[in-house]
C-alpha cells in the first residue's frame, strides 16, 4: 500500500463525523507536510493520486505524487494566498485564493485556467458528491 493511501485509511478514524470533513484535509495536510510548507489549511487529491498542497506563506501550490514525492509547483501572479484546494473527477485542480476574493483553477499539470471571482475572501471549497456544484465557505 503507498504512503497516500496508508494515510487516509489511518484518517478515517480522526474524521469519523461529517462535521470534522472541513477539518479533514487540515489533519491530513499537517500529517504529509510538517515542517515543509507554511500555511497549510487543506489539500486536494485528484483522480490520478496526485496530492495539491496549497502554501499559503510561499504563495504557491506543490503538486506531489501518490507516494508524495515532489511533482512540481503552481505558480502564479503575485500575489496569490492559496488557501484551500479541491480536486474534480476531470481533474481541474480548484484553489481558494481569499486575499484576491477568487477560486483559482488549473489543470493538473498546473497550467492556468480562468479564475472564479467570488465576491468574497472564500477560505474553504468542496464539490458536491451528487450534483458536482462547487461550494465555498468564507472563515466565519
Amino acid at each position: 500500500m503507498n504512503t497516500l493511501r496508508s494515510l487516509i485509511a489511518s484518517l478515517a478514524v480522526v474524521t469519523a463525523s461529517s462535521a470534522a470533513a472541513f477539518n479533514q484535509d487540515f489533519f491530513f495536510a499537517n500529517r504529509i507536510v510538517t515542517g515543509q510548507h507554511g500555511g497549510v489549511y487543506g489539500i486536494g487529491i485528484g483522480p490520478d493520486d496526485k496530492v495539491y498542497v496549497p502554501d499559503y506563506n510561499h504563495q504557491k501550490v506543490v503538486i506531489y505524487d501518490a507516494d508524495l514525492q515532489f511533482q512540481s509547483e503552481v505558480v502564479t501572479v503575485p500575489p496569490f494566498y492559496p488557501h484551500d484546494v479541491i480536486v474534480d473527477d476531470a481533474g481541474i485542480v480548484y484553489v481558494t485564493d481569499p486575499g484576491n476574493n477568487k477560486v483559482r483553477r488549473f489543470t493538473s499539470s498546473g497550467a492556468p485556467l480562468s479564475d472564479l471571482l467570488t465576491g468574497f475572501p472564500a477560505h474553504y471549497i468542496r464539490i458536491h458528491p451528487v450534483n458536482g456544484h462547487l461550494y465555498e465557505k468564507d472563515s466565519g
